[in-house]
């Protein structure tokens, strides 16, 4: 087999479990208000519903971490990703919103290294300055997940009702696993692994301590709590309900929209990954990717009800700028020491983690308090948009006293 071949199979492996978590990330989105109507589910329980993937994939992080360094990424994500098949039909039977919660968290501890793995694998199979890219790649081939749960999953709960659509992801969770775990190593052919620290559980969990002390740490943790989180609760939580509830678009047209922003970010992602290298720049081509969120989210928060094409044009074009995220977690991955890898990709992504967690929740309990008579109208969605867009901001403050790390450095 050809070095070309080994490396398609290698990428082939890790995108089928990241277009796996993706997917199941803003599954909910076009069916929500099916969902929602079933179970009984208030806004702030369907909130709650989307935040527990979150909640379980931010517990999971460190073990996680410690895992990786100890014993390689390929066998722990091979085994939670059989978690995340029973996750996906318990989702499908659930009948309560405890039981969807239930189940959500369920599939995020299955998802919880699957995106990890690609950020602790590229980092071992290619070089520095080649490493954003081809995460890049990673990511932008996953965000076909976020598109298969646009239109196609809402045709499919259309068909089969969306128990029928959820049962169905079962076996494609099981298909992921299989590839991931037929087609993924964790060195490349012919390279010799390094030794592995012997460390106990003190030294494995002080290893997370010195990954925080690295230099303005706690400040590239705030802009990954806020970067990719902002897009995707706008894009995974609130886009589905804001169209039903505002422009009465119906389960098809509400998937239209959504396949379009998710679209837009696998273009967007596929734009970023090679402008480091471009520019030699991580930090700031993300703080031009943030200005531009921003400045999106403001449009949305400020604009009152715009026509359904302007509401998801600009939802379009704000997927596609926000999907700068991935050169955070490239400027974070070179700044780690290699034998803390794993934790180190592991303890930024709970900033991440705890973001697509929290912005739903803050933004659900901004809607609900806006919300009058049971109806949540076009004001209550724009005071939900203004403040994910007042976290962005603070959060790219934080950034911009973050030092680059520059790929040819």
């Amino acid at each position: 087999m050809t070095d070309r071949a080994r490396v398609a199979l290698f990428l082939t492996g890790l995108v089928a479990l990241a277009l796996l978590s993706q997917f199941f990330r803003v599954v909910l989105g076009a069916v929500a208000p099916d969902v929602m109507g079933d179970l009984g589910l208030s806004t702030t329980g369907y909130a709650l519903a989307v935040g527990a993937f979150f909640i379980s994939l931010m517990v999971a992080q460190i073990p996680l971490g410690i895992a990786f360094d100890r014993h390689g990424v390929r066998w722990p994500v091979t085994i939670l990703t059989g978690l995340a098949v029973l996750g996906a039909l318990a989702q499908a039977a659930a009948t309560t919103p405890a039981e969807m919660i239930a189940a959500r968290l369920l599939v995020g501890l299955g998802c919880a290294g699957n995106f990890m793995a690609a950020a602790m694998l590229c980092g071992t199979w290619f070089s520095g300055e080649r490493y954003a890219g081809m995460l890049a790649r990673v990511f932008a081939l996953a965000g076909l997940g976020s598109l298969l749960a646009g239109t196609p999953l809402a045709a499919l709960a259309q068909w089969l009702g969306w128990r029928g659509a959820f049962a169905s992801l079962a076996a494609m969770a099981a298909v992921a696993g299989v590839v991931f775990f037929a087609t993924v190593r964790d060195h490349p052919p012919g390279v010799v692994p390094p030794p592995r620290r012997a460390e106990s559980v003190g030294q494995a969990l002080a290893g997370i301590g010195a990954i925080l002390r690295l230099p303005r740490m706690p400040l590239l943790m705030a802009m990954h709590f806020a970067a990719y989180a902002s897009m995707l609760t706008l894009f995974g939580t609130w886009a589905g309900p804001y169209f039903a509830d505002v422009h009465g678009l119906g389960p098809i047209e509400r998937g239209h929209a959504i396949s379009a922003m998710a679209i837009a970010q696998v273009a967007g992602v596929a734009f970023y990954g090679p402008l480091d290298r471009l520019f030699d720049t991580r930090k700031w081509v993300v703080v031009w990717g943030g200005a531009a969120t921003l400045a999106a989210f403001a449009v949305l928060a400020l604009v009152p009800r715009p026509s359904v094409w302007v509401a998801a044009t600009l939802m379009t074009g704000l997927c596609f700028v926000a999907a700068y995220s991935v050169l955070i977690v490239a400027h974070g991955r070179a700044t780690y020491p290699p034998h803390l890898a794993g934790r180190g990709v592991t303890t930024l992504n709970i900033a991440q983690v705890l973001g697509s967690l929290a912005l739903p929740l803050s933004s659900g309990a901004v809607i609900e308090a806006a919300t009058t008579g049971g109806v949540r109208d076009d004001l209550a969605y724009r005071l939900g948009f203004a403040s994910i867009g007042a976290v962005l901001a603070v959060a790219l403050v934080c950034y911009l006293f973050v030092p680059d790390r520059r790929p040819r450095s």
